[in-house]
């Protein structure tokens, strides 16, 4: 797959999160942040592995995997998820959408320096390091 086609599919990614900031504001004007985590996670369970029974026809075989890394991964991804989705949803119920969205632009900049401390053999070229720290600085402004 070439990187066009990783841009395009970044895009759309953008967009669809686009429209969940939306829905999550407005569900943010009905609902206790919690609450509305928990929902949104259980369907999130619900429908991922539905999209992978029907995509894998069953259940991935984990049976190669490292158990005590596959896991952990599991476990933090998981935790750290629901954390940064209460953080978020709480932004979203005290502040207008306009001021808590761009915040997200930082996020490139925060994988730039911390994904050389798990990705062994990835790590942005100082250059590479300085663009990202850039772009969410523009963004940021905006």
């Amino acid at each position: 797959m070439s990187y066009a086609a990783g841009i395009g599919w970044s895009f759309l990614a953008a967009i669809a999160h686009s429209a969940i900031d939306v829905l999550r504001k407005l569900g943010s004007q009905r609902m206790a942040p919690a609450d509305l985590i928990a929902l949104v996670t259980v369907y999130d369970a619900v429908i991922a592995t539905a999209g992978v029974l029907v995509v894998d026809r069953g259940l991935p075989d984990t049976s190669m995997f490292d158990k005590h890394t596959f896991y952990t991964v599991v476990a933090v991804t998981a935790f750290g998820a629901t954390f940064a989705r209460l953080l978020y949803q709480r932004a979203l119920s005290i502040a207008p959408l306009s001021l808590t969205v761009p915040y997200l632009a930082f996020t490139p900049a925060f994988v730039v320096l911390i994904s050389p401390l798990f990705l062994v053999g990835e790590a942005a070229s100082p250059m590479g390091m300085l663009g990202e720290l850039t772009a969410a600085q523009v963004a940021g402004r905006e």
